[in-house]
């Protein structure tokens, strides 16, 4: 009778440890979805497919628009 006994105490023992360890993975997951979340949440939303725009020149519009005639051709074209 003893050998039962003492079997079945520790089957029980056992499967509580297994279920114990069960449910610290699942906490473990559930905080590390939850700081990962977090992490994603605090960095900057961009839409997709924006891109950065060029800088705006500060020059007026009638000095950019002599700039191209300013500039000499460049290769086997110049002078």
């Amino acid at each position: 009778m003893y050998p039962n006994m003492f079997q079945a105490l520790g089957e029980s023992r056992i499967r509580d440890w297994h279920e114990r360890a069960a449910r610290d993975r699942l906490i473990k997951q559930a905080r590390r979805a939850r700081r990962e979340a977090a992490s994603t949440a605090r960095l900057p939303r961009l839409r997709a497919g924006s891109r950065r725009t060029a800088p705006v020149s500060s020059a007026p519009a009638d000095e950019q628009a002599t700039v191209p005639a300013e500039r000499q051709p460049a290769g086997s074209r110049a002078a």
